[in-house]
């Protein structure tokens, strides 16, 4: 697997996405800042400029909290979600989905893989 599409959904409507590889850079940044890489709309006010980081390491996906002020949620297959603790690193799976704004329903998830 050398790199991963993620899409950032809002109200349903696919707004952005991003790919991760596997080399350089290998982090992605989620939040509402204009130098992030997977760019949250200006209204979203619930997602902070930095709300969270995708980083490819060790041969997976990993999603980080950056300290957000409403926090970040995994939302499991099961439809159970698991709050991240900020600053550490989650293993994200395929099927899991990074809430951001649940008010809005803003969602990062993967696409598919390559």
């Amino acid at each position: 697997r050398s790199s991963d599409l993620f899409a950032l959904t809002v109200d349903g409507a696919e707004v952005a996405q991003c790919r991760l590889s596997a080399g350089a850079p290998g982090v992605v940044v989620i939040g509402r800042g204009s130098h992030v890489g997977l760019r949250c709309p200006g209204a979203l006010a619930e997602v902070s400029r930095e709300h969270a980081e995708l980083t490819f390491a060790d041969g997976r996906v990993w999603v980080e909290d950056k300290h957000s002020a409403n926090g970040t949620w995994l939302r499991l297959p099961d439809g159970t979600t698991q709050r991240l603790v900020p600053g550490e690193l989650c293993p994200l799976a395929p099927e899991d989905a990074i809430v951001l704004d649940e008010a809005r329903r803003a969602t990062v998830t993967q696409l598919r893989a390559q």
